[in-house]
């Protein structure tokens, strides 16, 4: 018991950062966690920064265009052409106009996608974190906050406000608040 008390209090210390003793194994969950939104974390497609994504509409018809779109089509994250437009911050769609530019360059590039997937076919609300023992653990986004899923992703990865909520894919406020209200962790 004396152990839970002390790995909480050097958690507390830590003020919300990260802890600098770690398992090896966050470094992948971190690289593998996902987020959609044009400039949120790092690029889904196979480029280095958001600037390789293609800007003006006469870009999105080039053949080069088609691999980066089916690279970033093949994110865990893209369920339709609404996520698409998202993570290259362009517009889906413009009553009355037709086609906006985002539809044409996908069917031109012979990329199968659905316009709209309804929220709750999209949210996958299990994730599979390191147990810290070289194993996995598999929590419900539903299920936060708990003090157990809090401890874990805290105390016990060491994971920091800013890492749990982009594995929680939460808002700050929605991490912190009960970590620091309820549960008196940082």
């Amino acid at each position: 018991m004396k152990e839970l008390f002390d790995s909480l209090e050097e958690a507390r210390k830590r003020g919300g950062e990260a802890s600098e003793q770690r398992p090896d194994a966050i470094a992948t969950l971190l690289e593998e966690t996902e987020t959609l939104g044009y400039e949120q974390g790092e690029p889904l497609g196979n480029v280095d920064s958001y600037d390789a994504y293609p800007a003006e509409p006469e870009e999105f018809y080039q053949p080069q265009t088609g691999s980066l779109l089916k690279s970033i089509v093949a994110s865990d994250a893209i369920h339709d052409l609404i996520d698409l437009g998202e993570e290259l911050d362009m517009l889906v769609y413009k009553e009355g106009a037709g086609a906006t530019t985002l539809e044409s360059a996908v069917d031109l590039h012979g990329i199968s996608l659905p316009t709209s997937v309804p929220d709750h076919v999209k949210e996958d609300s299990t994730i599979q974190v390191p147990d810290g023992e070289g194993g996995e653990i598999t929590f419900s986004k539903d299920d936060w906050p708990t003090f157990p899923m809090a401890f874990h992703l805290y105390a016990t990865l060491g994971l920091s406000i800013d890492e749990i909520c982009l594995i929680l894919n939460m808002e700050k406020s929605e991490v912190r608040g009960p970590m620091a209200d309820d549960y008196n962790m940082v």
